[in-house]
């Protein structure tokens, strides 16, 4: 026997069992591949199995370490940096919004506000109103209940506003009623038109002015009435006679809107005076021709002269109130 102490080295290739711990050995004969070995004082080594892929060996407090994932909660420290893929916060604003700093912490902006939003004004971002004059592009359109203009100045129905530019209304325009204190509707004085069309209307001097179908100008005066231009008639079809303005007596029918005769008939009721100097030569009475969708207008003569019938005549109507 050669005693434990000897220097002699001999080999250990005869071994039939494992070599202890307290000897310098695992206490073991053999190992689990990839397995991780675990001391247990004075006993033999254990082996923990491997774990799978991305698993760590984590501590387990009076007990071996077993793999598994990391636990946040428990088993990092510190505050994980921008660089990191953290945030480099460690609390947040409630209801805030982050935003980005380069790589420094996250940051944060204070609670909204109801009915705000978020708005950048170059730097960090802030909840507050929508500013129309810089927030916003394009333009609202009317189905969205816009005006669908970026250009165009609108009327304002519920106060007093200057209104330029031609307007072409699609229906008919309906004023107020007048009352003592205004007018339904005013037509400041001005000038004639160079070129009037018809239904223009216009005020100038003491006359408001209407234009009326084909060349005939309608000129509405103060209390007076209306007025028609002069215009000619044709050759007539009998004698216009002298002093024909008479109840039972035979004058013309005039459509005025044609400046045509159209046929004779005996005065129905007595005419009325003349209206001044400029109107003692044809007195009238107006008929309506309903089944002819026409006023016509009976001419007499209360002059003692007969005017022949191959003879145009011209004359002035006027239709008073």
């Amino acid at each position: 026997l050669i005693p434990r102490d000897s220097p002699l080295v001999i080999s250990l290739a005869g071994l039939t069992t494992p070599l202890s711990v307290p000897q310098g050995g695992t206490g073991v004969n053999t190992l689990t591949n990839h397995g991780v070995l675990i001391g247990s004082a004075a006993a033999a080594v254990a082996a923990i199995g491997p774990g799978t892929t991305g698993q760590v060996l984590r501590g387990v407090t009076g007990a071996n370490p077993a793999f598994g994932q990391v636990v946040l909660t428990t088993d990092v420290t510190g505050i994980t940096p921008v660089t990191n893929g953290g945030t480099g916060a460690t609390t947040f604003t409630t209801n805030g919004a982050l935003f980005g700093n380069a790589a420094g912490a996250i940051g944060v902006t204070a609670a909204p506000a109801a009915n705000t939003v978020l708005r950048s004004g170059g730097g960090a971002p802030a909840f507050a109103k929508v500013a129309l004059a810089t927030d916003v592009s394009g333009t609202l359109p009317v189905a969205n209940g816009g005006t669908g203009s970026a250009v165009q100045n609108f009327v304002d129905i519920s106060t007093a506003q200057a209104v330029a530019g031609v307007k072409t209304f699609s229906n008919k325009v309906i004023t107020p009623a007048s009352v003592a204190g205004a007018a339904s509707l005013t037509i400041p004085v001005g000038v004639n038109p160079a070129a009037p069309v018809v239904g223009d209307l216009w005020h100038v001097g003491a006359k408001a002015i209407f234009r009326a179908t084909g060349a005939l100008t309608t000129t509405l005066t103060d209390n007076s009435g209306v007025t028609f231009a002069a215009f000619a008639v044709v050759a007539n079809t009998v004698n216009l006679a002298a002093n024909t303005c008479t109840t039972g007596a035979t004058d013309l029918r005039v459509n005025p809107a044609a400046g045509t005769v159209v046929n004779t008939v005996a005065v129905v009721a007595t005419p009325s005076a003349p209206l001044g100097a400029a109107w003692t030569s044809y007195i009238w009475t107006p008929v309506v021709d309903a089944a002819a969708n026409r006023i016509l207008i009976h001419v007499c003569n209360p002059t003692g002269t007969t005017f022949a019938a191959s003879a145009a005549i011209t004359f002035n109507v006027r239709i008073v109130n």
